[in-house]
């Protein structure tokens, strides 16, 4: 229903023609255009709003261009992305949110010192249990990252119940958003976003604007065929990345001979690396690696130096160790409980320190 007067409404301001775009602009369906809208909760009455129209009005060849480069950088992650922001239910538009973000920039940090894809703060970091050493930063891990911005945004919304209030509390703070739509009484995208009043940050008043305009430009058909952009979300051909462990300590070199893929891939695949080797207080790590470059060769689990790999494209073994528990391994892969005794007939009774688990992936 409430999709419904959605519909209703934004038709209506067609008719009047008040969300006609300049020649030159982008050129999308306006459902499309709801359909953004709608997928972060945003009245479309906020089509209406003059920065973000000023916004896609000022699009030209050369911040095309720009997007598509941009974009380009996510190429080898945005399949895993997608996928993890589908699983979650998080609506697809934020995908857009992390090349707001970092541009796409696995490893890039601010001078705020937040990190990675998702731009994580040590804080938060701190918060959903990823490490940073000097050996690892698990913030540039684009996929744990990834995971653990989904439990950040589904925190947010839990508090604030629409997506685009997640998104701005993303940004700005969840303390300082609550402050303010309590000091306005309301929590309406207009008022928040308001240049005049200035309730919010120049930076996320912009930021929201940022995120709803780089979907836009993803929709443009004309854009995305005459670039052939088969990598904007919806359309991704390139393969995912897989999860292989290896013996804690091994180095880049070595695992590029093992499975023959030239280091400086697993390098830009493995941004939270920031040595030659795999932390080596650890007794296995992950190392990520593109499907496609790994399915045609098989490693083979060596009992010695407890290399797991891989089996198949959705299952990979792991080794269970010391101080693993059913929980926190279910919450480590982002497994749930039923499925891991749906792979293992003996889990949890014979959850031992060796045994090998298999772990959906």
């Amino acid at each position: 229903m409430k999709y419904i007067v959605y519909i209703c409404l934004f038709l209506s301001q067609i008719f009047l023609g008040t969300l006609y775009a300049k020649e030159g602009s982008l050129k999308l369906n306006k459902l499309d255009e709801l359909r953004i809208l709608s997928s972060l909760d945003i009245n479309p009455s906020f089509a209406n709003d003059k920065e973000y129209i000023k916004m896609k009005n000022d699009i030209d060849k050369l911040k095309t261009i720009y997007f598509l480069k941009t974009l380009k950088r996510g190429d080898i992650f945005m399949p895993n992305l997608h996928e993890l922001l589908q699983d979650a239910n998080i609506p697809d538009t934020f995908l857009y949110m992390a090349m707001v973000e970092s541009k796409f920039l696995a490893d890039v940090k601010s001078h705020k010192n937040a990190a990675g894809l998702w731009q994580l703060m040590p804080k938060t970091a701190k918060k959903f249990n990823l490490e940073i050493n000097s050996k690892i930063d698990e913030r540039l891990d684009p996929i744990k990252s990834t995971k653990v911005a989904i439990q950040y945004l589904n925190e947010l919304y839990d508090r604030f119940g629409k997506w685009y209030l997640a998104a701005i509390a993303y940004n700005c703070g969840q303390t300082r958003l609550a402050r303010v739509i309590k000091e306005i009484g309301s929590d309406d995208i207009s008022l928040l976003l308001d240049g005049e009043k200035k309730y919010l940050p120049a930076e996320t008043r912009d930021y929201m604007r940022r995120i709803i305009v780089a979907a836009l430009l993803a929709y443009d058909d004309e854009i995305i065929v005459k670039n052939n952009a088969n990598h904007l979300f919806g359309n991704c051909t390139n393969s995912k990345l897989i999860e292989v462990f290896f013996d804690g300590g091994i180095s880049l070199e070595e695992i590029s001979k093992k499975v023959n893929i030239p280091i400086q891939m697993i390098k830009t695949c493995n941004p939270h690396l920031l040595n030659s080797k795999l932390p080596s207080n650890k007794k296995t790590y992950h190392v990520y690696i593109p499907q496609e470059l790994i399915k045609n060769f098989e490693v083979k689990k060596d009992i010695k130096k407890r290399v797991l790999i891989v089996k198949n494209e959705e299952i990979f073994t792991y080794e269970v160790k010391k101080g693993d528990t059913s929980h926190s391994i279910s919450i480590k892969f982002n497994n749930r409980l039923q499925t891991l005794k749906d792979l293992n007939p003996n889990f949890p009774q014979n959850l031992k320190e060796g045994v090998l688990l298999k772990i959906k992936r």
